[in-house]
């Protein structure tokens, strides 16, 4: 309150100059300021872009950014679109599960001789940029102010959260950005019940829903709020029934997408399921109780834990209390109770719904991570139109210390470091140079990393920790049976974390650790390099005395 307190007496002070110099307005002064934050902001997530844009993608969940490079790589090599491949667990090699939107473009940048860790991250960032625009327009289109927009966008550009997952090789603000621009359609389709917004709504909640399925709820909770309200005040009004059509054709922009989906998920469902590994694990149960997770999750003080000590912090940085505060304050305008609100729903449903995933991947909060941003800034904008423009860039100017403060604690030493010295990047170099590009590799010891596969450029099977062991015995004795055409080239032992030696490999393998001995026994080292080593294909006859 001290703050606000001395915010208030600035603001006084600005309207006491102006009235002895006629120089300007409260207003414009404010909005000076606020643009100057906002454009800084802009100018500082750039400059993070292209710090390191050529380093390897084997930085914060790596995993998952070398599968979307892999899949990628794949479709410029001229594989399938539909049944794309992914070729990381073996024959066949297709594995799909979002529809490859992100994956064809960066695939087309690579045609035009991008390469796709500078492709997909210029991708990527584009879409995070992008998504001011429909921001900008939904803003306009609910009447909420100039100041509320420039507050929350101002917060979203300084993010320590996006301004590092927006420069990474994952399909994240791809999607946020459609599903963004859905949420703006359908609100300016009730507006103005327009066809060409009724067509561009269905297409963008398409896009949305099929780039990834897990960030639309969100804006879905926001659309169906605004259909719920204009249905309100049509009804208090007595035009209810001569906006029956209207709201028929909104229902429309939502179970389109939906139908998409649908098809999309259950074609996807049938081309994992004839992948041995797909079937196994990547399909039906296994991957909704994935997915969804438990009740316990949902209700016990974990997840609670997480969205206050990971997800906030990461999205704020250490002034997440005085933004609870701030945004608690909010609440009592009365014209901003209800969008301050609906944000706060809307970042948290995703929690509530995809629970295991936002245990497990921090990277997808980018779907919902934007509307405690939106929370926020609306509260602020809220407070300083009751209590004094100049409110707005003041308190900005201290969440945006804080964000900035995390972001270089914690996101920059990971964007600044080499990765093309990490020990992953150097053995698939080393087995790239080994093998023939129409050779395949056996990989353990990396989960079902695709790391190896996308920096080696070949074909392979990545043996699971979770490989059950009557599939692992069938493919051990007869590897090239799951390899298709593809012989195979050589064996990769790498293990997956830093610290961990040969010996931990061994031991992911649990109960079939003499599955794995026998296979990598009396062969032929090719190369090591960092505790990993590439060896031969067939093994070294043993000599008979």
């Amino acid at each position: 309150m001290r703050l606000i307190m001395a915010a208030s007496n600035a603001n006084s002070a600005v309207r006491s100059y102006r009235r002895l110099t006629n120089w300007t307005t409260v207003t414009e002064v404010s909005d000076y300021l606020l643009l100057l934050i906002f454009a800084a902001g802009l100018a500082h997530a750039t400059y993070y872009l292209f710090l390191g844009i050529a380093s390897p993608i084997l930085d914060f969940f790596s995993f998952r950014q070398t599968q979307t490079a892999l899949s990628a790589f794949w479709i410029w090599r001229g594989g399938p679109w539909f049944a794309y491949q992914t070729p990381a667990l073996g024959y066949p090699w297709a594995i799909p599960y979002e529809f490859p939107i992100y994956q064809g473009l960066v695939a087309a940048l690579r045609m035009l001789g991008v390469p796709i860790d500078i492709g997909g991250r210029l991708l990527s960032f584009g879409f995070y940029l992008g998504c001011l625009w429909p921001l900008w327009s939904f803003f306009r289109t609910v009447k909420l102010s100039r100041t509320a927009f420039l507050a929350v966008g101002t917060l979203f550009l300084w993010s320590p959260f996006y301004i590092y997952w927006s420069r990474t090789v994952l399909i994240e603000s791809c999607a946020l950005f459609f599903c963004l621009l859905w949420l703006d359609l359908l609100a300016r389709f009730l507006k103005t019940v327009s066809v060409g917004f009724l067509i561009g709504a269905i297409l963008a909640g398409m896009a949305g829903i099929l780039c990834k399925i897990t960030t639309f709820p969100a804006v879905a909770a926001l659309g169906g709020l605004l259909v719920l309200a204009d249905a309100f005040r049509a009804w208090f009004a007595g035009t209810l029934i001569a906006r029956l059509r209207v709201f028929v054709l909104a229902a429309v922009i939502f179970v389109v997408p939906l139908v998409a989906e649908f098809a999309w998920g259950t074609y996807s469902d049938v081309v994992r399921s004839q992948n041995p590994f797909g079937a196994a694990q990547l399909t039906g149960s296994p991957l909704l109780a994935w997915v969804y997770g438990t009740w316990k999750q949902r209700l016990g003080p974990d997840l609670w834990r997480i969205i206050w000590d990971r997800s906030l912090l990461e999205i704020f940085g250490p002034t997440v209390i005085a933004a609870a505060i701030i945004t608690v304050i909010g609440l009592f305008s009365r014209r901003y109770t209800i969008p301050i609100l609906a944000a706060v729903l809307a970042f948290m449903i995703p929690f509530l719904l995809f629970t295991n995933l936002h245990f497990i991947h921090n990277y997808y909060q980018n779907a919902n991570a934007i509307f405690a941003l939106a929370a926020l800034g609306i509260a602020i904008a809220a407070i300083a139109e009751e209590r004094g423009l100049v409110l707005a860039p003041f308190l900005l100017a201290i969440f945006v210390s804080g964000q900035f403060y995390f972001f270089h604690h914690y996101y920059v030493p990971v964007i600044a470091a080499d990765f093309s010295k990490d020990r992953v990047f150097l053995i698939s170099m080393l087995a790239r140079e080994k093998t023939q590009p129409t050779e395949s590799l056996i990989v353990f010891g990396q989960d079902w990393s695709s790391a190896v596969a996308y920096y080696s450029e070949r074909k392979t099977l990545t043996m699971p920790k979770w490989a059950p062991a009557t599939l692992m015995k069938k493919i051990i004795e007869n590897p090239q049976a799951y390899l298709g055409d593809a012989r195979l080239g050589g064996i990769v032992i790498c293990p997956e974390s830093a610290g961990q030696t040969l010996t931990d490999v061994r031991n992911n393998y649990a109960g079939r650790v003499v599955l794995y001995e026998a296979f990598v026994a009396d062969r032929k080292i090719l190369g090591e390099v960092q505790g990993c080593q590439l060896l031969a294909p067939d093994r070294v006859p043993s000599k008979v005395e």
